[in-house]
Formats: structure tokens, sequence, C-alpha cells
């Protein structure tokens, strides 16, 4: 959907070979490359998946 109004982003993770997990989605409104504040909330749940199977392995 190249130069849509509705042009959704996902930014997944791999959980398992065959799970997913949606660590955040955005419309992107601009042509240039993502930007730093819409891949910020990804990186923090990321963090926080992460450490939550931290806790779970302890």
């Amino acid at each position: 959907m190249t130069k849509s109004e509705h042009n959704p982003r996902f930014i997944l993770t791999t959980v398992t070979p065959k799970r997913f997990v949606v660590l955040h989605a955005f419309m992107k409104k601009y042509d240039d490359a993502i930007k730093e504040k819409d891949k910020q909330p990804a990186r923090t749940r990321l963090n926080e998946l992460n450490q939550r199977k931290s806790d779970e392995e302890a």
C-alpha cells in the first residue's frame, strides 16, 4: 500500500520459531526512514519482554 494514507507499520519479534509478538504498531505518515520516536516504544517493550523471560527462568 505504498503512498496510501493507510499504511500501518508493525515492529515484531520472535518468541519461538512459529510465534511472534507485536511490539509496536503505528501509522507511517512520512517518506523517510522510520523515526526514532516510532522505534522507542518497541525497544521498551522488547526490554520488558526479555526481563519477564529472565524472571521466569530464575
